[in-house]
């Protein structure tokens, strides 16, 4: 009796057991890097990661300037693409 393969991306191995692989770039896919990235290198790897950009980083960002992150906003206020909402005058 065949085993029927569930999609295109299960591959038979030599023992004709059927292999289901994860798509790169899909929810299950990443799930899949996930945990393989957690057994190889150990369960804190995430947060070892994001601690090293953390610490990585010499300007100080916004938080050190609220004249630059002002003006920032600002900037970005002027050029959004959202479409501005008319304005409704409400008889009194």
């Amino acid at each position: 009796m065949a085993i029927k393969a569930k999609s295109l991306f299960n591959t038979r191995t030599e023992a004709g057991n059927v292999r289901e692989f994860n798509m790169a770039g899909t929810k299950a896919g990443g799930k899949a890097a996930a945990e393989t990235n957690k057994r190889n290198h150990g369960k804190d790897f995430y947060a070892r990661i994001g601690a090293l950009g953390g610490k990585k980083g010499r300007t100080g960002g916004f938080y050190a300037n609220r004249d630059l992150a002002r003006a920032a906003g600002a900037k970005g206020g002027r050029i959004s693409r959202r479409t501005k909402k008319p304005i409704q005058v409400v008889a009194a």
